[in-house]
C-alpha cells in the first residue's frame, strides 16, 4: 500500500507532463513515447494500490492519454483486466 500522500505527489506531478508532451507521447519516433509508456506503468500501479482520490486522479490521467492515442495504452489496459 502507497504512503499517505504518495499517490497525490506522482498523480499530481503527471499533468505538467502531459501538457508539454502532448501528442508525442503517441508518436513512437518520438524519444517521448517511452515516457508516456512508463506514466501508463506508474498510472496504473498508483490507480490499484492508491486511495480513491489517487484513482479518481489515475483515471483522468489515463482519459487525457486516451485522447492522444497513447501507443500500447489499450493494451495496458487490457492486461489490468
Amino acid at each position: 500500500m502507497l504512503r499517505s500522500g504518495a499517490g497525490r505527489y506522482c498523480c499530481g506531478g503527471f499533468g505538467p507532463a502531459l501538457w508539454r508532451c502532448g501528442t508525442d507521447l503517441a508518436d513512437p519516433s518520438k524519444a517521448s513515447a517511452l515516457t508516456g509508456l512508463h506514466m501508463v506503468t506508474v498510472v496504473l500501479r498508483l490507480y490499484r494500490q492508491g486511495d480513491q482520490e489517487t484513482g479518481v486522479r489515475c483515471l483522468n490521467i489515463i482519459d487525457r492519454l486516451a485522447e492522444f492515442n497513447l501507443y500500447d495504452l489499450e493494451r495496458a489496459l487490457d492486461d489490468e483486466r
